[in-house]
């Protein structure tokens, strides 16, 4: 099931704060109104700080691999999560900051964009549309629609690309 543009948007817009508010409230119940209003403060500032010093890292390091024509786009995205991470430290509240401390670990950072990508790729295999599974005769492996002569199985072996001994210019087409 997939879930609106809209309807996340209202629960951030309106959620959140209502959400921000109640554990501001727990916080104060808790150890005091002046105390959760510097926590709140400290937060920020030393999550600013370290975001800073971890971006400051991180730029360094995309640098190194663009030298070095390494890919980088796992460097950009854990920069987008620590700028994420700086986003949530900034804005008051006790759960973003909660979130921005979290989103500080670099470890936990690389695995949200392993997870983050392999659900991309995951979605972008085709899958059948019949309901017939694998112990099912009319089930090919093939996306509903195509007949079998619309499809050509090679083995892996049999396609070469590039100079070979056969004579063809092994263009691909």
């Amino acid at each position: 099931m997939r879930t609106s543009v809209g309807l996340v948007l209202i629960l951030l817009l309106v959620g959140l704060p209502l959400a921000e508010l109640y554990a501001f409230g727990l916080a104060g119940q808790a150890i005091g109104l002046g105390w959760t209003v510097l926590l709140t403060i400290a937060t920020a500032v030393i999550g600013v700080s370290i975001v800073r010093l971890q971006g400051r890292d991180l730029v360094l390091r995309i640098r190194a691999a663009a030298e070095r024509g390494e890919p980088l786009i796992g460097d950009v995205l854990e920069g987008l999560l620590l700028a994420l991470s700086g986003v949530c430290l900034f804005l008051p509240g006790l759960l973003t900051d909660a979130v921005g401390f979290v989103l500080l670990i670099p470890g936990l950072r690389q695995l949200l964009i392993a997870w983050g990508v392999g659900s991309m790729v995951n979605a972008m295999i085709v899958r059948t549309e019949t309901d017939a599974g694998p112990d099912d005769p009319r089930f090919h492996g093939r996306p509903h629609g195509h007949r079998s002569d619309d499809i050509i199985d090679l083995e892996p072996d049999a396609v070469r690309y590039g100079d070979d001994d056969s004579g063809r210019d092994g263009d691909r087409a």
